[in-house]
């Protein structure tokens, strides 16, 4: 009788403990967030696979906003190859910026050096990058592993 009562009083304590410690955590805390203007995100991913190339402008926002960040609309956007060619990119309306092949084009070659150009809001922005042939692998590895810590059970 006496072990259970132990037991009931111990169940009490941790129970009031825990009360206390999750009413203890309501101090509101204002955090002044700087606000600044926006500025342009650059969202494009270029291959050497034939086929359209898009590249997306945006602009950031606020830290507290949750709505999508606004598209950029009316920019110019170019990008030109270490060989002088000059792939324009076309203003779909909605930040979204494409460039089509005409036939036998094609916009990324393996081993070139590319620059992306853009203007918008008479602010004028460049990046460069290249396209270089990935190594092969060589070797491929696979393990099983066994569910642990909630995990499942997979390769």
């Amino acid at each position: 009788m006496q072990a259970q009562t132990s037991k009931h009083l111990i169940q009490l304590f941790v129970a009031s403990l825990l009360l206390i410690l999750a009413s203890a955590c309501e101090d509101v805390i204002n955090i002044d967030i700087e606000e600044r203007e926006p500025t342009l995100v650059v969202d494009g991913w270029l291959t050497d696979q034939p086929g359209s190339q898009t590249i997306r402008l945006t602009q950031t926002q606020t830290y507290l906003n949750n709505s999508f960040n606004p598209a950029v609309t009316g920019a110019v956007v170019r990008v030109t190859d270490s060989e002088g060619i000059v792939f324009d990119f076309a203003d779909q309306g909605d930040g979204n910026y494409v460039w089509s092949p005409t036939a036998g084009e094609r916009l990324g070659q393996i081993g070139r050096s590319y620059r992306l150009q853009i203007e918008t809001n008479g602010e004028e922005y460049e990046a460069r990058t290249a396209i270089n042939r990935v190594p092969e692998p060589d070797s491929i590895n696979i393990e099983l592993r066994e569910a642990e810590l909630g995990q499942p059970e997979g390769l």
